[in-house]
């Protein structure tokens, strides 16, 4: 499986709009080479709200050792399941 990079960052709506709308017509017209994923906030409090340390810390997890279950990755993050759950789900 190859690793896929994904763009996080404060945007507004209109910018991701256009950028939408321009990777709409590359895709139409043939042009695109890879998908990009972008999961962009309004703010900078709301991608801290969403992004918090320990999920920072999951995903840092997963980007290293690749897909597990919940149970491997609470176990590896010495963190209770339920709240490991609540965080990938």
């Amino acid at each position: 499986m190859s690793k896929q990079h994904i763009h996080i960052g404060v945007e507004d709506a209109e910018r991701g709009l256009r950028r939408f709308v321009d990777s709409w017509h590359k895709a139409e017209s043939g042009k695109v080479d890879q998908a990009e994923i972008h999961l962009n906030f309004e703010n900078f409090s709301m991608l801290a709200s969403v992004l918090t340390p320990k999920r920072l810390e999951l995903m840092k997890v997963l980007r290293q050792h690749g897909l597990q279950s919940i149970r491997s990755l609470s176990k590896q993050l010495r963190r209770d399941y339920k709240n490991v759950h609540t965080d990938v789900i």
